[in-house]
């Protein structure tokens, strides 16, 4: 049976070259994970049968139905080609390299 928590708890952290997303997903299955990153948005879904099976006396009840869960995070200065998302023991762990803005700022000599 797997089941997936319908609150996606998230943790990001901002060093110097990157950000680190570190997203708990108990009991999901990484077949069923997605990550994408479009338009300066990363977006995590996880689409998969939730099940429910009781048994009493005589009485058995065993349901299922979808459930699904999505988040959106905006990025700005994402080297998009750079991004890496690994799934181990429950946690998606995403890094997302930034790019390497050039200071524009001088000063101007005036002759």
């Amino acid at each position: 049976m797997t089941q997936c928590d319908n609150n996606l708890k998230v943790d990001i952290r901002d060093n110097i070259n990157e950000y680190i997303l570190e997203a708990d997903l108990p009991n999901v299955n990484k077949e069923n994970l997605n990550v994408s990153f479009e338009d300066n948005v990363l977006t995590i879904s996880v689409e998969q049968d939730k099940q429910v099976k009781e048994e009493k006396e005589n009485y058995i009840r065993r349901e299922r139905y979808p459930q699904s869960i999505s988040r959106k995070f905006v990025f700005d200065g994402i080297k998009s080609d750079g991004i890496q998302a690994k799934y181990e023991n429950g946690v998606l762990v995403v890094t997302l390299p930034k790019r390497v803005v050039q200071d524009t700022n001088r000063k101007i000599e005036i002759q």
